[in-house]
């Protein structure tokens, strides 16, 4: 062997040894990537892999070789539409595809290709690399989710969002705002916005502004925006820089509030408050506010005047300061029973004057509630009673005089009733004997001598017979009378129609033939002396009976009624009546309204009716006209056995 053929194999050798060394690096190198490292040759077969593509795909080595590239994407079509491209071009960039492993866990990836040559600088096959992007490209989704709920949250917030850059310069748009204030993208950058505040708030606003940027500090801030329609609103604005890792502002997000209605019920609300205490001190009692628990929070002017106090001296709980030591536990009692049961405070009490006296005041309190019936506040007012106290102990007074005299004067006429109803029953018993004798002798008269006396003797006898008989009447009407003054009522339950058909039975004997028409209603049972009310309606029957006689077709009616929320029993003629300016003398003994020759009577019928009425706690009344006939009305209240009133009408003629 010749010696150069000899350096030519020694060459050749040490060549090869260092394609292997190279070859060895390149393999450490390509096994130390974390990125699928794959080469590929022209036909699209795997010729090698690293362990970070077994690791993508699940797949041993030795079945990855050999096989196609392509079957380990989720898009074959894809990754071989890439693969041309290499070919076409010499290599790929970040060419989207997602490597499917046998799990079915899928890795995004960004994969960079390009070819390789052999000797002769012919296409050998392709080398290419996966950049797993999996994480990277879920971030990417979550931003975008979260760019897309935040721009869904200000189109849904009825707020007004803006933003702006660091140094304070509306960039991007802001559409809320644009649609609030009626105006274009163009006219809001930069510092185009605050052309839509109100003129005078212009300054003030850009000044809190620059202020808030250069401090990086919070914007707060109150102004008038003018509105897409003209109209300037109200809005509370606050604005936040949103910083990055090494504090620096990135930009400055913020929102506008229209806050109108609150700021017109705070106008409102304190217009009212004005008023309030305006009223408060033209009113002339004094005026408090405080606490559920009990805190005076507010006086008017006329506390102040009147205690001498000032509001240190009278807020919290010195509101009791002025009253008197005797009023000051009651006052206490009364407020305290109050607040725990809601109801309203009162008490009269005396308050201490600026001058060291005592005037009586009258305290009310009222709980002012919430939607939710919570008590918030007590509002009250002390309302000077002095003058009225003392006019009313003066009343007493002379009340007290008044019932002495009463009872004087009560118990002197109860006296001379007594002596006048012992005179007249002494009276008209005493009369008694001197008629019998006189109406006697008349008749013995008149049996005896009558045939034999002339005319005008004849004449005079019977009137002397007439005046006695007469006069035996009223003698017998006057003691029926003190016998109703001095009889004692003897109360029963009793029917009033019963007691009224039992009169008529008694009355048929003097109608003969009279055609009277009875109308007779339903009437109530009542307690009551049966025997006193019987001789009512003894007297207001036949004076109906008497008084209906001119009448062709008299009508006589009872029955029951109301008057005043009272029920009443009346009875009612056709009778001849009379004028009502006479009324006040029908109840007084011995008046009539009409001439004995035309109807009998002794006058003193309705003075018992009245008599036994007033006996029995009721009163009379009448009802009349001329030629029209008459009503009577009467109540029976019984004053003994119980407290009940029973109140009975009648009425009648």
């Amino acid at each position: 062997m010749s010696s150069r053929h000899a350096r030519d194999i020694t060459e050749r050798k040490h060549a090869e040894e260092a394609i292997r060394r190279a070859s060895l690096h390149t393999r450490s190198l390509i096994e130390t990537s974390l990125d699928p490292l794959v080469t590929i040759s022209k036909d699209g077969k795997i010729t090698d892999v690293n362990e970070a593509s077994i690791k993508a795909t699940g797949i041993p080595r030795e079945r990855l070789i050999g096989s196609d590239f392509s079957n380990y994407f989720t898009d074959p079509e894809k990754a071989r539409e890439g693969y041309q491209q290499v070919f076409a071009q010499g290599f790929v960039r970040d060419y989207p595809l997602s490597i499917r492993h046998t799990s079915g866990k899928v890795m995004e990836v960004l994969y960079n290709a390009s070819v390789f040559r052999n000797e002769t600088g012919q296409i050998d096959g392709v080398f290419a690399a996966a950049r797993d992007i999996t994480e990277r490209k879920r971030a990417q989704e979550a931003l975008q989710r979260s760019e897309m709920r935040y721009r869904s949250l200000v189109t849904a917030t009825a707020q007004i969002v803006w933003t702006t850059n660091a140094e304070g310069e509306v960039i991007d748009d802001m559409p809320s705002w644009r649609e609030f204030a009626g105006v274009t993208l163009d006219q809001i950058k930069g510092w185009g916005w605050i052309e839509s505040l109100h003129p005078d708030d212009r300054e003030r606003t850009a000044e809190v502004w620059r202020k808030a940027v250069r401090e990086r500090s919070l914007y707060d801030i109150e102004y008038r925006l003018r509105r897409h329609d003209g109209e300037y609103r109200d809005v509370a604005v606050r604005g936040v820089p949103v910083l990055e890792g090494e504090g620096h502002i990135r930009e400055w997000v913020g929102t506008c509030t229209d806050i109108t209605q609150r700021k017109r019920a705070e106008e409102a609300l304190q217009e009212s408050e004005n008023n309030f205490r305006t009223l408060a001190n033209l009113v002339p009692q004094m005026v408090w506010m405080c606490t559920p628990d009990g805190l005076n929070i507010y006086f008017n002017q006329r506390w102040f005047d009147y205690t001498g106090l000032g509001p240190e001296q009278s807020y919290g709980r010195n509101w009791s300061t002025p009253f008197h030591p005797e009023d000051q536990q009651r006052a206490w009692d009364a407020w305290n029973h109050a607040t725990a049961t809601g109801e309203t405070y009162r008490v009269e009490s005396r308050l201490r004057g600026t001058d060291g006296s005592y005037r009586w005041f009258l305290m009310r309190g009222l709980p002012l509630r919430d939607e939710a019936g919570k008590i918030v506040k007590w509002f009250g007012t002390c309302t000077d009673i002095d003058d009225m106290k003392r006019a009313e102990a003066e009343v007493r007074r002379l009340n007290d005089e008044l019932e002495q005299r009463v009872i004087q004067r009560t118990a002197q006429l109860e006296a001379v009733n007594k002596e006048l109803e012992a005179f007249t029953y002494s009276v008209s018993h005493d009369l008694r004997a001197p008629l019998r004798h006189v109406s006697g002798f008349s008749k013995m008269l008149t049996e005896d001598f009558g045939p034999q006396l002339p005319a005008e003797a004849q004449h005079h006898l019977q009137r002397i017979e007439e005046g006695t008989r007469r006069m035996g009447l009223l003698v017998d009407d006057l003691l029926n009378l003190a016998r109703v003054g001095r009889r004692d009522l003897s109360l029963q339950v009793a029917g009033l129609r019963a007691v009224v058909d039992e009169v008529i039975a008694d009355l048929k004997p003097e109608l003969a033939d009279r055609p009277i028409e009875w109308r007779i209603g339903e009437l109530p049972y009542v307690e009551c002396d049966p025997g006193l009310v019987k001789q009512i309606f003894q007297n207001l029957l036949s004076n109906a009976v008497k008084f209906t006689r001119p009448r062709q077709r008299p009508t006589i009616e009872v029955g029951q009624t109301q008057k005043d929320g009272v029920s009443v029993i009346y009875v009612r003629d056709n009778g001849v009546g009379f004028s009502m300016k006479y009324a006040d003398k029908l109840f007084g003994v011995f008046q009539r309204l009409h001439r004995s020759q035309d109807f009998e009577g002794t006058g003193v019928g309705l003075a018992t009716v009245q008599r036994i009425i007033q006996k029995h706690g009721g009163r009379i009344w009448v009802e009349a006209e001329l030629d029209k006939g008459a009503t009577f009305y009467f109540t029976i209240g019984s004053t003994q056995a119980s407290d009940r009133k029973l109140m009975i009408t009648a009425a009648g003629v």
